[in-house]
């Protein structure tokens, strides 16, 4: 069990490292639960993709659906979350259906899946953008303040 523990978090720091698995050894650390930091990691990358070009692409990313930043550039674009989300082969394949057309009912699917998450996406890096426009300004105006102030 600590031998798939350290194999799974090797991207973790050394003295990270060694005192998660001295807390490992103690009892204090759950070695399924996920650590915060790597938490915050993944989720942070999670969203932070470049476009989808493929089905084998949109099969592998798990996206963060219920980010403020993904939510706002969805509801900027009219699209809502549900129509972002995966759905299996299974939804397609239903009773009756015959099984060429149950497939390409999915890569239909899959490709405008593919074309709208890809446009949120794009709004979102846009959001991002002005978000770090504007803090920079006011950064810069903070900065203006204090040097004026020191002036007088």
């Amino acid at each position: 069990m600590l031998e798939n523990y350290v194999a799974t978090n090797s991207s973790v720091g050394k003295t990270e490292h060694n005192t998660n698995e001295r807390r490992l050894l103690s009892g204090e650390l759950n070695p399924e639960a996920p650590l915060e930091e790597e938490t915050r990691r993944k989720r942070r990358a999670k969203n932070d993709i470049r476009d989808i070009r493929s089905f084998k692409q949109l099969d592998k990313v798990d996206l963060e659906l219920d980010s403020p930043r993904f939510t706002q550039a969805a509801d900027n674009l009219g699209i809502s979350i549900s129509e972002c989300r995966k759905k299996p082969f299974d939804h397609f394949a239903k009773k009756g259906v015959d099984a060429d057309l149950a497939d390409l009912r999915y890569k239909h699917f899959q490709s405008r899946l593919i074309d709208t998450i890809n446009r949120v996406l794009q709004e979102r890096r846009t959001i991002s953008k002005c978000n770090s426009l504007i803090n920079n300004r006011v950064e810069m105006r903070q900065q203006q303040r204090e040097m004026l102030a020191q002036r007088a």
